[in-house]
């Protein structure tokens, strides 16, 4: 027998903003409105089990992806109440066709909620957008996201004898190490915080990459690319 736990985390609108990206970062979308409120959604694959002479027991289970469902709209125009600036701003269809495009790629996005401490891989699950009636132009959209994990896979390498028979087998964990493309701004720092969650592991950057970097940590240079 099984059966999920599940909980929650609710916010109101306040001093909150959300961020889209793309490709690390090479795409982004600043999203104008924030909804009056944010869930997300997480639990544990718990499970149940008989035992003899002792009855059902709960076993805990691993950690569900995490999942949440931004309801909000585009407006036609920047106005005051937009949560982003206007240099951020992007036209409702403009943003459309953006995640629509992220959608094909099947690719995942990034999802930052300012406010919120949420920094994510996501998946695109659904998105889904429409118009009302007396409010031309503005665009009303549910995006729903989960959680995207990143996972590498281990290789096996065999070698044969002579005869033909396999003398050894063993197993070599490759993983192919992730690029980082310097931009103009960036700080290891502002890297360590997008790329792992913790500003403070910058430090693993520049132990990886101190051949490009040189000895400052502080001196990057944009189109430099640094290991992960």
């Amino acid at each position: 027998m099984s059966s999920a736990s599940d909980s929650s985390i609710k916010t109101v609108r306040g001093n909150i903003a959300i961020m889209l990206s793309f490709n690390n970062n090479a795409e982004t979308l600043a999203l104008p409105v924030v909804p009056d409120q944010l869930e997300v959604r997480t639990g544990l694959s718990n499970s149940t089990a008989e035992v003899v002479n002792l009855g059902e027991i709960g076993i805990i289970g691993n950690r569900k992806l995490k999942g949440i469902t931004i309801s909000s709209f585009c407006p036609s125009y920047y106005a005051p109440y937009c949560q982003c600036s206007s240099e951020e701003f992007t036209e409702p269809y403009v943003a459309v066709e953006r995640i629509s495009r992220w959608m094909d790629t099947k690719r995942p996005i990034r999802l930052k909620i300012m406010g919120m401490n949420i920094n994510m891989a996501c998946m695109i699950e659904e998105f889904s957008y429409r118009e009302k009636g007396g409010q031309p132009g503005d665009v009303y959209y549910d995006l729903v996201l989960k959680e995207y994990r990143f996972i590498q896979a281990k290789i096996v390498e065999s070698s044969a004898s002579a005869s033909g028979t396999s003398a050894m087998v063993r197993t070599v964990e490759r993983q192919s190490p992730s690029v980082y493309t310097v931009k103009k701004g960036d700080s290891l720092w502002a890297i360590a915080k997008l790329q792992y969650g913790d500003g403070s592991r910058y430090k693993e950057i520049y132990e990886k990459n101190k051949k490009i970097i040189g000895p400052d940590p502080n001196l990057i240079k944009p189109g430099q690319e640094l290991v992960l």
